[in-house]
């Protein structure tokens, strides 16, 4: 017998091989503060990921925590990253859509990532 658990990581999966593309996942690594010029600075860290964008049910949109044209991203890492609030995924003709918060992991039955539900923003 197979559990809710498992079916949704199996429509996650679903959704990210039939709707899913290639992307650039960006996470801003070593922060500095530059006295003379103030301004900070950072050293991007770049990682492949395979993503697919749909969009939140109205019922979903409460105004405040998603507002409307925020995405639900499924995300693919391979196990390379862990998707994180700040995050930012370039979607190619799409833009950049900021990662708002990490909302659902599904793992694989060794225990490793297998796809990441988030909710973006951009």
């Amino acid at each position: 017998m197979t559990s809710t658990r498992d079916e949704l990581a199996r429509t996650a999966n679903y959704i990210v091989d039939d709707l899913g593309f290639s992307a650039t996942l960006r996470r801003a690594t070593g922060q500095t503060y530059d006295v003379a010029t103030a301004t900070n600075s950072s050293t991007p860290q770049t990682y492949p990921v395979k993503i697919a964008l749909t969009r939140f049910s109205q019922d979903d949109v409460d105004g405040t925590n998603i507002i409307v044209g925020d995405r639900k991203i499924y995300i693919r890492s391979g196990g390379a990253v862990s998707p994180d609030e700040g995050d930012t995924i370039d979607a190619g003709v799409l833009g950049k859509i900021r990662i708002q918060r990490v909302w659902d992991v599904f793992v694989n039955s060794d225990g490793t990532a297998q796809i990441f539900v988030c909710q973006g923003r951009g």
